[in-house]
């Protein structure tokens, strides 16, 4: 499923959004997270930091012209 953003802080948004999965997730339970370049004009190594620092490991980057996209496995 596709979210809409605030137009707060993209990075605070990502943090929070991160957080949110984190407390609805199992130990182990994977979620492909999509992150649009244009509301997010970030390099991919921002997100994966980010995804550390919420407790995920980043198991797989793609990306595309349009979208980062992330497979990361809560712990």
């Amino acid at each position: 499923m596709r979210k809409h953003v605030c137009r707060g802080d993209p990075l605070t948004y990502i943090r929070s959004t991160l957080k949110s999965l984190a407390v609805d997730m199992d130990k182990k339970e994977e979620v492909k997270v999509i992150v649009p370049k244009l509301l997010f004009p970030y390099p991919a190594g921002v997100f994966i930091k980010i995804a550390k620092s919420e407790k995920f490991n980043c198991l797989s980057k793609e990306e595309s012209a349009d979208d980062l996209e992330f497979i990361l496995l809560s712990h």
